[in-house]
């Protein structure tokens, strides 16, 4: 079993065109049988137009199905792969073990609810099937995601021989084992066809053969270089996130550091006066009990914790002082009172004095902070200066490398061009470079006949999906012939 992934393309009808008939023109005796897979039709010439209509609908899926229109938008909706067994599997294989394997691998690709079209070829001596996929949900409108999907085709394709009781390709097992032990492992990629059929045109097995080696062994020297230059680049620039790190965090670490500093000096400095306001306040007590033993003393007491501008004059009276008569006449006839008056007063000192050292440390704090953000906005800049002027080198580099790419693409071509002249007779020269296929448009999906009854069908199917009561996430999505039936 190889299954074979090919290119994503965004035209329905060039990839119909191919399966359904000739390589070089339109025919269909190439093909054995046909499969279609949750659509309302058996004909394929109408399948594909189903699918090319469902994908042109996809803002109206999401819609209906309540996902939002967002994201990266992709055109390329058109999924082809195929499989193919080995030649000596052909006679026992049928119909429905090569539908069964197709489904199992729409499956594994997480596809088993989108349109799909199966195509049995005959015109090879393996036998083998094309499957062309409708990425977008008919459901919902989601595009598939494509994530691993060669890996877990390779690994699909092993054990669907395992399970058949051979094993017919054994450089994917040792290819898959060496994955599992964490290396890189990657296939030669197939020449491109109108490379291949070049080639084969040429005629000429050992000037074709060491032109095939010439052109892969370039190939991997260039794909080891790429990857040398990527791995190059990652670590340049984790190097380079590192140091950048480190960079903050010292900046950080010693403006902590600066600003410990800094309080502690303030701290010091605000020393003396905590003990002068200290001995202040001890002397302030001693001559306050002092003044307690005398009439006078004890009235001068009171006096020094009234505030008469809020008691007279309607002022907003000092924290702990008394400003009602009530209040006065309490210091007046109670010594606790008295006491309980003095010690606010001290509090209060002791208050304002901490608020003037908070706010020097504060200033001090706040100076070496600025200094701090200045240094890293610093660093900062030099980081992403350093950083884009690696991107940058990294970009000459790789653009370097695709030049090379380029060149080898030339060389390649012109030496097979001119080894297929050398070759060929002059009367059947042609161009080996196929023609590039138009995107699928409304149009294309009519044909030249029929057209009225084509363009019911495919109103019919959209009325179909937009009526059917299992659409939805989590509704049971059955096959759309089995409705139709």
């Amino acid at each position: 079993m190889v299954p074979k992934l090919h290119k994503k393309a965004y035209s329905f009808r060039g990839v119909a065109r191919y399966v359904l008939g000739e390589r070089d023109a339109p025919s269909s005796e190439r093909v054995a049988w046909t499969e279609a897979i949750n659509l309302s039709t058996k004909s394929p010439d109408m399948a594909w137009r189903v699918m090319a209509a469902t994908a042109m609908d996809q803002a109206r899926l999401k819609r209906e199905a309540g996902i939002p229109n967002t994201g990266r938008k992709s055109k390329l909706c058109v999924q082809h792969f195929t499989l193919s067994w080995h030649p000596e599997e052909a006679d026992g294989l049928s119909q429905a073990e090569m539908i069964r394997a197709a489904r199992a691998m729409l499956r594994v690709m997480k596809a088993h609810d989108h349109q799909a079209l199966i195509v049995a070829h005959d015109d090879q001596p393996q036998p083998h099937v094309h499957v062309l996929l409708n990425r977008v949900n008919p459901d919902d409108g989601r595009l598939l995601s494509s994530s691993f999907e060669k890996l877990k085709a390779s690994r699909w394709a092993q054990k669907y021989e395992e399970e058949r009781g051979k094993i017919y390709c054994e450089e994917r097992v040792l290819n898959n084992e060496a994955r599992d032990r964490g290396e890189y492992t990657r296939g030669d990629k197939d020449d491109p066809r109108h490379l291949h059929e070049a080639l084969e045109a040429a005629n000429d097995n050992d000037a074709r053969q060491r032109l095939l080696e010439e052109h892969r062994l370039k190939s991997r020297q260039l794909k080891e270089a790429a990857r040398r230059l990527e791995a190059k680049c990652d670590i340049g620039l984790a190097d380079l996130e590192k140091s950048y790190q480190v960079r903050r965090r010292e900046v950080v670490s010693h403006c902590r550091q600066a600003v410990a500093r800094g309080r502690k000096r303030v701290r010091e400095r605000c020393r003396p006066l905590w003990q002068q306001l200290r001995h202040e306040q001890a002397a302030e007590r001693r001559a306050h009990e002092l003044r307690e033993e005398r009439v006078s003393g004890r009235v001068q007491n009171a006096l020094k914790a009234i505030d008469f501008g809020a008691l007279v004059g309607g002022r907003v009276a000092r924290q702990g002082r008394a400003k009602t008569i009530g209040e006065v006449f309490q210091l007046l006839s109670d010594a606790g009172a008295r006491a309980e008056a003095m010690k606010q007063e001290h509090q209060l000192e002791s208050q304002a004095l901490h608020r003037r050292q908070k706010r020097a440390e504060q200033r001090s704090a706040s100076r070496l902070r600025q200094r701090r953000d200045e240094l890293l906005a610093a660093a900062g800049r030099a980081y992403l200066a350093e950083r884009n002027d690696r991107l940058l080198v990294h970009g000459m580099e790789r653009a370097k490398l695709r030049a090379q790419w380029l060149e080898k693409g030339r060389k390649l071509r012109g030496e097979i061009e001119r080894l297929r002249r050398e070759l060929e007779p002059a009367d059947r020269r042609s161009s080996p470079y196929p023609t590039v296929e138009k995107q699928t448009k409304p149009s294309d999906l009519l044909p030249a006949r029929n057209a009225a009854a084509v363009a019911r069908r495919i109103d019919q199917w959209r009325e179909l999906r937009s009526k059917s009561p299992s659409r939805g996430f989590g509704a049971r999505r059955g096959r759309d012939d089995e409705r139709e039936r």
